[in-house]
C-alpha cells in the first residue's frame, strides 16, 4: 500500500513519484500532479519528477506548467522532446524548432525529433527543412518513425518533393502520396 508506505518514508522522493504514476494510472491527475509536488518539495532539482509532472500537465492542457517543468527537466532527452510537441502545439515554432535540434544534438538517432522539427518547419514555412528533416527521419527512424517521415511528405510542397518521392516510394505509395496531395 503506496499511502502507508508513504507514511512510512515520508523523506523518500521516490515513494511519491510511484504513488503519483498509480495515481495518474487511476486518471486521478491533480491528487498525482500533488504527490509530484511533495516528492519535488524534498528534492526540488530531481529532472524525473519534473518531466512526470510535465507530462501530468499536459494531459490536463496545463501547457504553461507543463513548459515550466519540462524546462526543469531539460537535461533528459524526453522533457526536450515534450517540451518541443508542446510548443509545437502553442505554435511557439522558433522555441519548438529549438527544442527539437537540441534533442537531435543529445540523441541524433531519434527520428520523433526530426519529425517534429519537420513539422514546425513546415508551419513556419520553411518546406526545404521540414523535406531535410522528413529525409533524415527515414534515414534513421524506427519503422513507425520511417513510415510517418513518407507519410508527411504530403504537406510539404510539391516542387521540394519531387524528385524525393520518386526515389523513395513504390508505385503504389507514390499514387497514394499523388492523391493525399491532390485532396488536400
Amino acid at each position: 500500500d503506496l499511502d502507508a508506505a508513504a507514511e512510512r518514508a515520508p523523506a523518500l522522493p521516490s515513494i511519491f513519484e510511484d504513488r503519483a504514476l498509480l495515481l495518474a494510472s487511476l486518471g486521478r491527475l491533480e491528487a498525482a500532479i500533488a504527490d509530484l509536488g511533495r516528492g519535488l518539495a524534498l528534492a526540488p532539482d530531481d529532472p524525473r519528477l519534473h518531466l512526470r509532472r510535465a507530462e501530468l500537465r499536459a494531459r490536463q492542457r496545463d501547457f504553461d506548467g507543463a513548459l515550466a517543468d519540462a524546462s526543469r527537466a531539460a537535461a533528459l532527452p524526453d522533457a526536450l522532446a515534450l517540451s518541443g510537441a508542446l510548443r509545437l502545439e502553442a505554435r511557439d515554432l522558433d522555441g519548438a524548432l529549438a527544442d527539437f535540434g537540441r534533442l537531435a544534438g543529445v540523441e541524433p538517432r531519434r527520428g520523433r525529433a526530426l519529425l517534429g522539427s519537420a513539422r514546425a518547419a513546415l508551419l513556419k514555412g520553411q518546406p526545404d527543412r521540414a523535406l531535410a528533416d522528413r529525409r533524415r527521419a527515414l534515414e534513421i527512424g524506427r519503422p513507425a518513425e520511417r513510415r510517418d517521415a513518407v507519410e508527411g511528405l504530403a504537406a510539404i510542397p510539391l516542387p521540394a518533393t519531387s524528385g524525393l518521392v520518386a526515389s523513395l516510394l513504390s508505385d503504389a505509395d507514390e499514387k497514394r502520396l499523388a492523391r493525399q496531395i491532390e485532396e488536400g
